[in-house]
């Protein structure tokens, strides 16, 4: 995996935030996903170069961003135009909702999980299709739904309803010819910092240890 979300312009300097309507971005703008094209492109030759075997994950992107997943999609070229190479597209779909299958889009830009039929649209027609490619899978490396507000997430749903949400997206995840090459989870235990500042309630295993119903739905899954 080639960075971390570097649609978040805190993780990846220096370029200017878009809004969240932008598909063609200004110079300042498309010099972060123009950079990041050519570092991943890098990194898929000397791997490749390692062991042809090695898969390599680009994009990495996430529900929201400084330049929304659409706008660094369609931005992320090398210098002589074409996309970067990669093996399978990353990323991490946070939603405020339970993934389906038939809800509309989110709005606003952002692609959660039930917008990954949009996402795969987009890495297909400006990643896949210009490097002779008919299609390329999504990695999904963190997801999570949280049971309680926390540092990082201010909405909560309980615990029966995280497992649900959980099935959900397996059922999109498992169905025949999924786009989808593997669903990852972001915080496997709720916890607290000691001095009590920071707090995670994403976890499949509360704090002390025992296993939130999410458990056994993500296992089955």
């Amino acid at each position: 995996m080639v960075w971390g979300e570097p649609s978040r312009r805190v993780n990846f300097m220096p370029y200017t935030s878009a809004p969240w309507r932008a598909t063609t971005l200004a110079p300042g703008q498309a010099r972060g996903p123009g950079r990041y094209a050519q570092i991943l492109d890098a990194t898929y030759g000397a791997l490749k170069k390692l062991n042809r075997s090695n898969l390599i994950i680009g994009g990495n992107t996430y529900a929201a961003g400084d330049i929304r997943t659409d706008a660094w999609i369609r931005n992320m070229k090398l210098p002589g135009g074409k996309p970067p190479r990669m093996d399978l597209y990353g990323h991490n779909p946070f939603s405020f909702r339970e993934p389906s299958l038939t809800d509309g889009p989110w709005g606003f830009g952002l692609r959660d999980f039930t917008d990954l039929g949009l996402v795969e649209s987009a890495v297909n027609r400006f990643l896949a299709r210009p490097r002779g490619k008919r299609s390329i899978k999504l990695f999904l490396a963190e997801w999570c739904v949280p049971t309680q507000k926390d540092n990082e997430f201010h909405f909560a749903v309980d615990e029966a309803s995280q497992a649900r949400w959980i099935r959900s997206a397996f059922r999109i995840a498992n169905r025949r010819n999924s786009p989808i090459y593997s669903l990852g989870w972001i915080h496997m235990a709720d916890s607290t910092s000691r001095d009590g500042k920071y707090r995670s309630r994403t976890g499949l295993y509360r704090e002390n240890g025992t296993a939130k119903p999410g458990l056994k739905a993500f296992k089955d899954g």
